[in-house]
């Protein structure tokens, strides 16, 4: 649980801006966030949602959102535990 809190905080803290629609990466991201025990439903959404911050601004920053959800969904899928919808 602690790995999960430091893969989200350091995905937030680099800031996330992109353009155009959510990745497909990353609505994988946020189902599986939202799957992990004690995870609060919606807590993904400003940054990674379909509305959020990567999408607003350029295509770097959706680039960079992108590989954090991989890098994400890669570290959750390992997990001897880990929910259906990290795999």
């Amino acid at each position: 649980m602690r790995r999960l809190s430091l893969l989200l905080a350091a995905a937030i803290a680099s800031g996330c801006g992109g353009y155009g629609k959510q990745a497909p990466e990353c609505a994988r991201w946020v189902s599986c966030a939202e799957a992990l025990p004690g995870a609060v439903k919606g807590s993904m959404d400003a940054a990674y949602g379909p509305a959020g911050n990567c999408w607003l601004n350029d295509a770097q920053a959706a680039q960079n959102c992108v590989s954090q959800c991989k890098s994400a969904l890669a570290a959750q899928a390992a997990m001897p535990n880990a929910p259906e919808a990290c795999k």
